[in-house]
């Protein structure tokens, strides 16, 4: 069964990640990754494993947001 909410560490740039819940559906996903930008952004998703993921960004480098945060080589925005 597909969970309603979804347990997430929200990553606000220049700010400290802090735990929040998201409803499961892609317009929320969208609206959680759109915070700077004038418009809803698309999603990538990044999975670290089975339980675990990064969604950002996937437009960031086209509307010019400041980086967020690096992860070894990969800078997230």
């Amino acid at each position: 069964m597909k969970e309603h909410h979804i347990k997430a560490l929200k990553v606000e740039l220049l700010e400290r990640p802090e735990i929040c819940y998201l409803e499961n559906m892609l317009e929320s996903l969208q609206k959680a990754v759109s915070i700077g930008a004038d418009f809803v952004c698309l999603i990538e998703i990044l999975d670290l494993d089975e339980h675990t993921c990064i969604v950002c960004n996937e437009e960031v480098k086209l509307i010019n947001l400041m980086p967020n945060r690096q992860i070894e080589d990969v800078c997230i925005k």
